[in-house]
Protein backbone atom coordinates (compact mmCIF):
# COMPACT_ATOMS: atom_id res chain seq x y z
CA UNK A 1 0.00 0.00 0.00
CA UNK A 2 1.87 3.33 -0.82
CA UNK A 3 1.98 5.88 1.98
CA UNK A 4 -0.58 7.66 0.68
CA UNK A 5 -2.68 5.01 1.22
CA UNK A 6 -1.97 4.35 4.10
CA UNK A 7 -2.26 7.98 5.52
CA UNK A 8 -5.80 8.16 4.54
CA UNK A 9 -6.82 5.06 5.66
CA UNK A 10 -5.83 6.07 8.83
CA UNK A 11 -7.62 9.55 8.75
CA UNK A 12 -10.50 7.96 8.22
CA UNK A 13 -10.33 5.31 10.83
CA UNK A 14 -9.72 8.04 13.34
CA UNK A 15 -12.61 9.75 11.85
CA UNK A 16 -14.75 7.48 12.17
CA UNK A 17 -13.53 6.23 15.76
CA UNK A 18 -14.04 10.02 17.17
CA UNK A 19 -17.87 10.00 15.36
CA UNK A 20 -19.13 7.75 18.07
CA UNK A 21 -22.05 9.15 19.47
CA UNK A 22 -20.90 10.79 23.04
CA UNK A 23 -25.04 9.98 24.38
CA UNK A 24 -25.17 6.73 26.82
CA UNK A 25 -27.48 4.49 27.14
CA UNK A 26 -29.07 7.08 23.86
CA UNK A 27 -32.33 5.20 23.32
CA UNK A 28 -33.14 4.33 26.86
CA UNK A 29 -32.81 0.35 26.77
CA UNK A 30 -30.28 -0.29 29.65
CA UNK A 31 -32.36 0.01 33.11
CA UNK A 32 -32.09 -1.31 36.77
CA UNK A 33 -35.54 -2.86 36.43
CA UNK A 34 -39.10 -1.94 34.62
CA UNK A 35 -40.85 1.53 35.71
CA UNK A 36 -43.99 0.92 37.41
CA UNK A 37 -44.84 4.13 37.72
CA UNK A 38 -44.70 8.06 36.66
CA UNK A 39 -41.51 9.89 37.64
CA UNK A 40 -39.47 6.43 37.72
CA UNK A 41 -36.49 8.25 35.33
CA UNK A 42 -33.94 6.72 37.99
CA UNK A 43 -34.61 3.27 36.73
CA UNK A 44 -32.84 4.09 33.32
CA UNK A 45 -29.36 3.39 33.42
CA UNK A 46 -26.93 6.46 33.07
CA UNK A 47 -29.90 9.37 33.32
CA UNK A 48 -30.74 11.65 36.60
CA UNK A 49 -33.74 14.74 36.57
CA UNK A 50 -30.84 17.10 38.18
CA UNK A 51 -32.85 17.18 41.68
CA UNK A 52 -31.88 14.33 42.85
CA UNK A 53 -35.42 13.38 44.01
CA UNK A 54 -35.30 9.13 42.38
CA UNK A 55 -38.93 9.56 41.53
CA UNK A 56 -41.47 12.10 41.43
CA UNK A 57 -42.38 13.72 45.17
CA UNK A 58 -44.59 17.41 44.82
CA UNK A 59 -43.21 19.90 44.22
CA UNK A 60 -39.69 18.60 42.44
CA UNK A 61 -40.44 17.65 39.00
CA UNK A 62 -39.17 14.42 37.58
CA UNK A 63 -39.45 12.90 33.89
CA UNK A 64 -41.02 9.84 32.77
CA UNK A 65 -39.52 6.73 32.07
CA UNK A 66 -42.13 4.80 29.53
CA UNK A 67 -41.30 0.89 28.83
CA UNK A 68 -43.12 -1.31 26.99
CA UNK A 69 -42.29 -4.17 29.57
CA UNK A 70 -43.46 -1.41 31.81
CA UNK A 71 -46.57 -1.98 33.72
CA UNK A 72 -49.88 0.24 34.40
CA UNK A 73 -49.95 4.22 33.53
CA UNK A 74 -46.32 3.59 32.41
CA UNK A 75 -46.41 0.84 29.53
CA UNK A 76 -45.91 1.44 25.96
CA UNK A 77 -47.60 2.41 23.64
CA UNK A 78 -50.85 3.35 26.02
CA UNK A 79 -49.45 5.23 28.76
CA UNK A 80 -51.67 7.95 31.19
CA UNK A 81 -49.26 10.36 29.15
CA UNK A 82 -50.46 9.04 26.08
CA UNK A 83 -50.32 6.56 23.06
CA UNK A 84 -46.33 6.54 22.01
CA UNK A 85 -45.14 3.85 20.23
CA UNK A 86 -40.60 3.38 20.62
CA UNK A 87 -39.03 4.99 17.48
CA UNK A 88 -36.15 3.21 18.54
CA UNK A 89 -36.15 -0.35 20.66
CA UNK A 90 -38.85 -0.65 23.68
CA UNK A 91 -38.52 2.63 25.83
CA UNK A 92 -38.86 6.55 25.85
CA UNK A 93 -38.00 9.53 27.80
CA UNK A 94 -40.73 12.09 28.41
CA UNK A 95 -40.79 15.38 29.99
CA UNK A 96 -43.32 18.50 30.80
CA UNK A 97 -41.77 21.50 28.79
CA UNK A 98 -44.27 24.04 29.98
CA UNK A 99 -47.77 23.76 32.21
CA UNK A 100 -50.47 25.61 31.97
CA UNK A 101 -51.46 25.90 35.44
CA UNK A 102 -48.38 25.24 37.45
CA UNK A 103 -46.23 28.34 36.65
CA UNK A 104 -42.99 27.85 35.33
CA UNK A 105 -42.96 23.61 36.16
CA UNK A 106 -40.03 22.15 33.89
CA UNK A 107 -38.63 18.61 34.12
CA UNK A 108 -35.29 17.90 33.00
CA UNK A 109 -33.13 14.90 31.96
CA UNK A 110 -29.86 14.52 32.00
CA UNK A 111 -26.68 12.25 31.51
CA UNK A 112 -22.61 12.70 31.56
CA UNK A 113 -21.53 12.28 27.89
CA UNK A 114 -18.96 9.28 27.55
CA UNK A 115 -16.07 12.23 26.70
CA UNK A 116 -15.84 15.20 27.13
CA UNK A 117 -16.34 17.65 23.95
CA UNK A 118 -13.16 19.37 22.36
CA UNK A 119 -13.23 22.89 22.05
CA UNK A 120 -13.60 24.90 18.97
CA UNK A 121 -14.75 21.27 17.63
CA UNK A 122 -18.78 20.99 15.87
CA UNK A 123 -21.24 18.87 16.62
CA UNK A 124 -23.99 17.29 15.41
CA UNK A 125 -26.59 16.42 18.09
CA UNK A 126 -29.88 15.12 17.01
CA UNK A 127 -33.45 14.52 19.00
CA UNK A 128 -36.02 12.24 18.04
CA UNK A 129 -39.15 13.86 19.23
CA UNK A 130 -43.15 13.04 19.31
CA UNK A 131 -46.10 14.72 21.16
CA UNK A 132 -47.66 11.46 20.46
CA UNK A 133 -51.11 11.23 20.47
CA UNK A 134 -53.44 11.73 23.82
CA UNK A 135 -55.55 13.10 26.28
CA UNK A 136 -52.69 14.31 28.57
CA UNK A 137 -51.45 17.22 26.99
CA UNK A 138 -52.81 18.95 23.88
CA UNK A 139 -50.54 21.80 23.53
CA UNK A 140 -46.54 22.21 21.70
CA UNK A 141 -44.15 24.83 22.63
CA UNK A 142 -40.85 25.93 21.85
CA UNK A 143 -39.46 24.29 24.84
CA UNK A 144 -37.17 21.36 22.93
CA UNK A 145 -33.66 22.47 23.89
CA UNK A 146 -30.33 20.80 24.87
CA UNK A 147 -27.60 22.95 27.56
CA UNK A 148 -24.35 21.45 27.32
CA UNK A 149 -21.92 22.08 30.51
CA UNK A 150 -18.92 21.47 31.92
CA UNK A 151 -20.30 20.42 35.45
CA UNK A 152 -23.86 18.84 36.24
CA UNK A 153 -26.71 21.50 36.18
CA UNK A 154 -29.49 21.41 39.06
CA UNK A 155 -32.46 22.87 40.17
CA UNK A 156 -33.93 23.32 43.36
CA UNK A 157 -37.49 21.90 42.98
CA UNK A 158 -39.34 22.36 39.63
CA UNK A 159 -37.81 25.96 38.36
CA UNK A 160 -36.21 26.45 35.17
CA UNK A 161 -32.74 26.22 35.72
CA UNK A 162 -31.03 29.59 34.69
CA UNK A 163 -28.56 28.45 32.04
CA UNK A 164 -28.70 29.11 28.32
CA UNK A 165 -28.82 26.54 26.31
CA UNK A 166 -26.43 25.65 22.98
CA UNK A 167 -29.59 23.69 20.82
CA UNK A 168 -32.93 24.84 20.78
CA UNK A 169 -36.15 25.00 18.37
CA UNK A 170 -36.85 28.34 17.08
CA UNK A 171 -40.73 27.49 16.91
CA UNK A 172 -44.18 25.62 18.72
CA UNK A 173 -43.20 22.29 17.99
CA UNK A 174 -46.16 20.01 17.61
CA UNK A 175 -46.32 16.39 16.17
CA UNK A 176 -48.22 13.49 16.67
CA UNK A 177 -45.14 11.43 15.11
CA UNK A 178 -41.62 11.10 15.66
CA UNK A 179 -39.77 14.02 14.09
CA UNK A 180 -36.01 13.94 13.66
CA UNK A 181 -34.48 17.81 14.97
CA UNK A 182 -30.61 18.19 13.51
CA UNK A 183 -28.71 20.63 14.83
CA UNK A 184 -24.73 22.04 14.18
CA UNK A 185 -23.10 23.83 16.96
CA UNK A 186 -19.17 24.42 17.85
CA UNK A 187 -18.58 23.50 21.42
CA UNK A 188 -16.79 26.84 23.21
CA UNK A 189 -15.25 24.07 26.30
CA UNK A 190 -14.89 20.99 27.18
CA UNK A 191 -18.43 20.46 28.03
CA UNK A 192 -18.82 16.78 29.89
CA UNK A 193 -22.97 17.04 30.89
CA UNK A 194 -26.00 17.20 28.85
CA UNK A 195 -29.56 18.24 30.12
CA UNK A 196 -32.80 17.97 28.21
CA UNK A 197 -35.55 20.53 29.21
CA UNK A 198 -36.92 24.08 28.74
CA UNK A 199 -34.72 26.43 30.06
CA UNK A 200 -36.84 29.52 29.53
CA UNK A 201 -39.29 31.18 31.81
CA UNK A 202 -43.36 30.66 30.82
CA UNK A 203 -43.30 34.16 29.31
CA UNK A 204 -40.66 33.58 26.87
CA UNK A 205 -42.07 29.75 25.90
CA UNK A 206 -44.15 30.35 22.71
CA UNK A 207 -46.56 27.62 22.82
CA UNK A 208 -49.87 26.86 21.01
CA UNK A 209 -52.76 23.95 20.65
CA UNK A 210 -51.54 21.46 18.23
CA UNK A 211 -54.20 18.93 19.27
CA UNK A 212 -56.49 17.20 21.64
CA UNK A 213 -55.13 16.99 25.39
CA UNK A 214 -54.79 18.86 28.67
CA UNK A 215 -53.36 22.72 29.08
CA UNK A 216 -49.38 21.60 29.33
CA UNK A 217 -46.89 20.85 26.60
CA UNK A 218 -45.17 17.21 27.31
CA UNK A 219 -42.77 15.75 24.90
CA UNK A 220 -41.55 12.03 24.21
CA UNK A 221 -37.50 11.50 23.18
CA UNK A 222 -35.74 8.66 21.74
CA UNK A 223 -32.59 8.14 19.77
CA UNK A 224 -30.29 10.89 21.10
CA UNK A 225 -27.42 11.78 19.15
CA UNK A 226 -24.71 13.72 19.94
CA UNK A 227 -21.40 13.32 17.78
CA UNK A 228 -18.30 15.21 16.37
CA UNK A 229 -19.15 16.81 12.68
CA UNK A 230 -16.38 14.81 11.11
CA UNK A 231 -14.92 15.70 8.15
CA UNK A 232 -13.41 12.21 6.02
CA UNK A 233 -12.79 13.00 2.49
CA UNK A 234 -11.31 16.33 0.68
CA UNK A 235 -14.42 16.67 -1.40
CA UNK A 236 -15.49 20.76 -1.57
CA UNK A 237 -18.57 21.88 -1.51
CA UNK A 238 -19.08 25.96 -2.53
CA UNK A 239 -21.98 27.50 -1.47
CA UNK A 240 -23.66 30.91 -2.92
CA UNK A 241 -26.70 33.18 -1.60
CA UNK A 242 -28.96 35.74 -2.81
CA UNK A 243 -31.84 37.67 -2.34
CA UNK A 244 -35.01 37.27 -4.03
CA UNK A 245 -37.62 39.55 -2.56
CA UNK A 246 -38.70 37.53 0.59
CA UNK A 247 -37.19 34.54 -0.13
CA UNK A 248 -33.49 33.11 -0.10
CA UNK A 249 -31.66 31.73 -2.86
CA UNK A 250 -29.18 28.93 -2.26
CA UNK A 251 -27.33 27.30 -5.05
CA UNK A 252 -23.73 25.12 -4.90
CA UNK A 253 -20.91 23.54 -6.62
CA UNK A 254 -20.23 20.02 -5.35
CA UNK A 255 -17.28 17.34 -6.54
CA UNK A 256 -18.11 13.95 -6.03
CA UNK A 257 -20.88 11.87 -5.16
CA UNK A 258 -23.16 12.25 -2.98
CA UNK A 259 -26.60 10.73 -1.37
CA UNK A 260 -28.34 13.77 -0.59
CA UNK A 261 -27.86 17.32 0.49
CA UNK A 262 -28.87 18.97 4.27
CA UNK A 263 -29.18 22.59 4.72
CA UNK A 264 -28.68 24.21 7.87
CA UNK A 265 -30.12 27.44 8.72
CA UNK A 266 -28.96 29.92 11.80
CA UNK A 267 -30.46 33.04 13.29
CA UNK A 268 -26.99 34.32 15.15
CA UNK A 269 -24.28 32.10 12.97
CA UNK A 270 -23.61 29.49 16.24
CA UNK A 271 -26.34 27.27 16.27
CA UNK A 272 -27.50 25.89 12.97
CA UNK A 273 -30.86 23.84 12.62
CA UNK A 274 -31.82 21.60 9.52
CA UNK A 275 -34.69 23.29 7.43
CA UNK A 276 -34.38 20.85 4.26
CA UNK A 277 -32.99 18.19 3.14
CA UNK A 278 -32.48 18.49 -0.54
CA UNK A 279 -32.29 15.16 -3.48
CA UNK A 280 -29.49 14.91 -6.12
CA UNK A 281 -32.58 14.35 -8.76
CA UNK A 282 -33.62 17.87 -7.53
CA UNK A 283 -30.69 19.92 -8.76
CA UNK A 284 -27.53 21.54 -6.81
CA UNK A 285 -29.89 24.95 -5.31
CA UNK A 286 -32.80 25.30 -2.62
CA UNK A 287 -34.86 28.07 -1.96
CA UNK A 288 -36.27 29.40 1.53
CA UNK A 289 -39.61 30.68 0.96
CA UNK A 290 -40.13 31.67 4.71
CA UNK A 291 -36.89 32.85 6.40
CA UNK A 292 -37.10 34.77 9.73
CA UNK A 293 -37.07 38.61 9.28
CA UNK A 294 -33.46 40.16 9.11
CA UNK A 295 -30.17 38.38 9.24
CA UNK A 296 -29.59 34.51 8.49
CA UNK A 297 -26.78 32.19 8.14
CA UNK A 298 -26.90 29.21 6.24
CA UNK A 299 -24.36 26.06 5.44
CA UNK A 300 -25.09 22.52 3.68
CA UNK A 301 -23.76 19.41 4.75
CA UNK A 302 -23.23 16.70 1.83
CA UNK A 303 -23.76 13.06 2.67
CA UNK A 304 -21.50 10.99 0.58
CA UNK A 305 -21.99 7.57 -0.63
CA UNK A 306 -18.93 6.49 1.56
CA UNK A 307 -21.03 7.52 5.06
CA UNK A 308 -18.73 10.19 5.48
CA UNK A 309 -19.36 13.95 5.57
CA UNK A 310 -18.48 17.00 3.81
CA UNK A 311 -18.99 20.91 5.30
CA UNK A 312 -19.88 23.64 2.87
CA UNK A 313 -19.05 27.37 3.80
CA UNK A 314 -20.91 29.60 5.38
CA UNK A 315 -23.16 32.22 3.80
CA UNK A 316 -24.78 35.18 4.98
CA UNK A 317 -28.16 37.06 3.87
CA UNK A 318 -29.77 39.61 4.93
CA UNK A 319 -33.39 40.08 4.36
CA UNK A 320 -35.96 42.65 5.06
CA UNK A 321 -38.47 40.86 2.67
CA UNK A 322 -41.28 42.46 0.90
CA UNK A 323 -42.72 42.78 4.57
CA UNK A 324 -40.91 42.26 7.55
CA UNK A 325 -44.27 40.92 9.50
CA UNK A 326 -45.35 37.41 8.96
CA UNK A 327 -48.13 35.59 11.12
CA UNK A 328 -46.87 32.05 11.17
CA UNK A 329 -49.87 30.96 12.49
CA UNK A 330 -53.37 31.84 13.66
CA UNK A 331 -55.12 28.95 15.57
CA UNK A 332 -57.96 27.66 15.63
CA UNK A 333 -59.95 29.80 13.05
CA UNK A 334 -62.92 29.76 13.59
CA UNK A 335 -62.11 30.37 17.15
CA UNK A 336 -64.72 29.74 19.94
CA UNK A 337 -62.85 30.57 23.68
CA UNK A 338 -59.24 31.46 22.63
CA UNK A 339 -57.38 32.97 19.89
CA UNK A 340 -54.00 31.65 19.38
CA UNK A 341 -51.05 33.99 16.90
CA UNK A 342 -48.02 33.62 16.58
CA UNK A 343 -46.55 36.35 14.63
CA UNK A 344 -42.84 36.55 13.06
CA UNK A 345 -41.55 40.06 13.35
CA UNK A 346 -38.58 42.11 13.13
CA UNK A 347 -36.82 42.46 16.83
CA UNK A 348 -38.66 45.16 18.74
CA UNK A 349 -39.83 45.71 22.35
CA UNK A 350 -43.51 45.06 21.46
CA UNK A 351 -46.02 43.33 19.48
CA UNK A 352 -49.88 44.28 19.80
CA UNK A 353 -52.89 42.52 18.45
CA UNK A 354 -55.99 44.37 18.39
CA UNK A 355 -59.69 42.63 16.71
CA UNK A 356 -62.04 44.68 14.75
CA UNK A 357 -66.12 44.04 14.18
CA UNK A 358 -67.78 44.65 10.76
CA UNK A 359 -68.79 48.12 12.20
CA UNK A 360 -65.22 49.37 12.79
CA UNK A 361 -65.13 49.40 16.62
CA UNK A 362 -62.23 47.43 18.66
CA UNK A 363 -63.80 44.77 20.75
CA UNK A 364 -60.08 43.99 22.38
CA UNK A 365 -56.20 44.77 22.12
CA UNK A 366 -53.46 42.65 23.70
CA UNK A 367 -49.58 43.81 24.08
CA UNK A 368 -47.05 41.67 24.71
CA UNK A 369 -43.20 42.44 25.63
CA UNK A 370 -41.29 41.14 22.87
CA UNK A 371 -37.91 41.92 24.21
CA UNK A 372 -35.85 41.82 21.38
CA UNK A 373 -37.20 38.65 20.17
CA UNK A 374 -38.37 37.83 16.33
CA UNK A 375 -41.41 35.50 17.28
CA UNK A 376 -44.20 36.74 19.76
CA UNK A 377 -47.17 34.28 20.75
CA UNK A 378 -50.40 36.39 21.68
CA UNK A 379 -53.32 34.94 23.12
CA UNK A 380 -56.66 37.01 23.07
CA UNK A 381 -59.84 35.79 24.30
CA UNK A 382 -62.87 35.55 22.08
CA UNK A 383 -65.42 33.56 24.36
CA UNK A 384 -67.33 36.84 25.20
CA UNK A 385 -67.05 37.82 21.58
CA UNK A 386 -70.99 37.70 19.61
CA UNK A 387 -70.19 35.37 16.59
CA UNK A 388 -69.61 36.40 13.21
CA UNK A 389 -66.27 37.79 11.04
CA UNK A 390 -63.78 39.97 12.86
CA UNK A 391 -60.44 41.52 11.93
CA UNK A 392 -57.06 40.56 13.75
CA UNK A 393 -54.66 43.31 12.92
CA UNK A 394 -50.88 42.86 14.09
CA UNK A 395 -48.27 45.42 14.51
CA UNK A 396 -44.87 45.74 15.47
CA UNK A 397 -42.48 49.11 15.04
CA UNK A 398 -43.94 51.00 12.25
CA UNK A 399 -45.17 47.59 10.60
CA UNK A 400 -48.63 46.25 10.49
CA UNK A 401 -50.93 43.73 8.98
CA UNK A 402 -54.19 42.41 9.02
CA UNK A 403 -55.94 38.84 8.84
CA UNK A 404 -59.85 38.01 9.00
CA UNK A 405 -60.71 35.81 11.53
CA UNK A 406 -64.34 34.19 12.31
CA UNK A 407 -65.55 33.71 16.04
CA UNK A 408 -67.69 30.61 16.27
CA UNK A 409 -70.42 29.53 18.96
Amino acid sequence: MSPLRILLALLMSVGFATAQNLVPNSSFESNTGMPTGPGQYARCVGWNNVNGFPTFQWPYASPDYLHTSGSGLVQLPNTVFGTCTPLNGSAVMSALTWHGTTPNFREYFACQLTSPMIANQAYDVILNVTNATNGYSGWGSNGIQVAFSTAPLSQNTHEPINYTPQVQVGSVFYSSTWQTLTFNFTATQAFQYMTVGNFQNDANTLRSPGGSGGFSSYAFYDGLVVTPATVLDDGSLELRGQIDGPHNLLDWTQIGEARDIEVFRSPDGGQFQKVAEVALTEGVSFRDDTPPYGTNWYKIRKRNLDGSITWSNVVELKNDGASPLHLASVYPNPAVAELFVQLDHPPVEQVNATLIDLTGRIVQEKSVAADGQRRTTLELSVKDLAAGMYTLRVSAGPHSLSKSIVVGK
